[in-house]
């Protein structure tokens, strides 16, 4: 049976809440609650590809937790989301990954990561799992923020697959644009959000269309998603001269109200890999994929994303307010302005 794995970090967050608006280098803030919850983008991702996926497809989540308490615990966790962990890696003597998020009085959350036993997973177990024989059947493959090494000893491994290929790495092992050149495997789907893609591309928020013609122009076979947060996302691909833009949720103007923004974009990655993986067209991807994340916005935790149960009623209730439109780059231009 096909399945769809997912490649990254498992931790546990430690959520600070504090009442400032911002997190201020040299301050003193006042915690007014602490909680601890399943985190790490390679789960999260999971998870939102399971719960959209449900018993359809299997969902894989190939990563590496400690032997301690707190492994054990995500293990469990895990299970009972339905997630595959025939490939997880238990590291002797090693502390399961941990984040430690700062969620401030407008929600934003400002993270600090141990990555622990994530460290630990190689090229080598991934070799001795048996994984490579699975993955010739897989219906798509998301690398997460995985360490760099394996990122790229991952990404040569996959390239030769038919599989549709998924990177939304963070800013966790890309440094250039030639690291996207030389390791992204073919018609691969590339997720930064707009500040891990101006990075990456050394460039600013002026130079935006200018840094996407550089890149795609080089790799005309990518398919770029720009995610902009509040925004949206944007989908380019350049060999079918697709530019489409979905708005993000209206949160507020539906009396939703956004308790936490940790997630959102794992939930957007998850939900887009599975449901391009179970063949929806590029448009209603978009769609699932804005929802999913602007309801997760409304629930605490960076693992609280929605089922697909949920997705789609919302959609059924609001069905004119989340729209995929054709853009050009002015159109681009003026999103990003607004």
């Amino acid at each position: 049976m096909p399945g769809v794995f997912s490649f990254g970090r498992v931790n546990v967050d430690i959520v600070f809440r504090i009442r400032e608006s911002k997190v201020v280098r040299g301050a003193r803030h006042v915690i007014e609650e602490v909680t601890a919850r399943g985190g790490g983008s390679g789960a999260n991702t999971a998870i939102a590809a399971s719960r959209f996926l449900g018993d359809a497809e299997k969902v894989y989540l190939v990563g590496c937790v400690g032997d301690d308490q707190e492994g054990k615990s995500q293990i469990e966790e895990l299970r009972k989301e339905n997630i595959d962990l025939s490939f997880m890696k238990v590291a002797e003597d090693e502390l399961t990954g941990s984040a430690y998020v700062v969620l401030d009085g407008e929600n934003e959350s400002t993270i600090f990561s141990f990555t622990g036993a994530n460290e630990k997973l190689t090229k080598e177990d991934l070799l001795r799992s048996g994984l490579q024989d699975k993955l010739n059947y897989a219906s798509a493959v998301v690398v997460t923020n995985v360490s760099r090494t394996l990122a790229f000893d991952l990404l040569t491994m996959i390239k030769s697959l038919k599989t549709k290929v998924f990177v939304d790495p963070g800013k966790s092992f890309l440094s250039f644009k030639e690291d996207i050149v030389k390791f992204f495997p073919l018609n691969s789907y590339y997720l930064p959000n707009l500040y891990e893609f101006l990075e990456v591309m050394n460039s600013n928020s002026r130079f935006l269309t200018k840094s996407i013609d550089e890149l795609l122009n080089v790799r005309p076979d990518l398919k770029l998603v720009l995610k902009l947060g509040y925004k949206g996302a944007v989908y380019i691909e350049k060999e079918s001269n697709e530019l489409l833009y979905v708005n993000a949720v209206p949160l507020a103007k539906l009396g939703l109200k956004i308790v936490d923004l940790t997630g959102c974009g794992d939930t957007f990655t998850g939900v887009l890999t599975a449901s391009l993986a179970e063949k929806s067209d590029v448009e209603q991807a978009l769609v699932y994929s804005s929802v999913a994340a602007g309801l997760k916005a409304t629930k605490y935790g960076a693992r609280a994303s929605p089922r697909r149960e949920e997705i789609e009623n919302f959609i059924k209730k609001y069905n004119d307010v989340i729209k995929v439109k054709r853009i050009d780059v002015k159109g681009l231009k003026r999103i990003l302005r607004s």
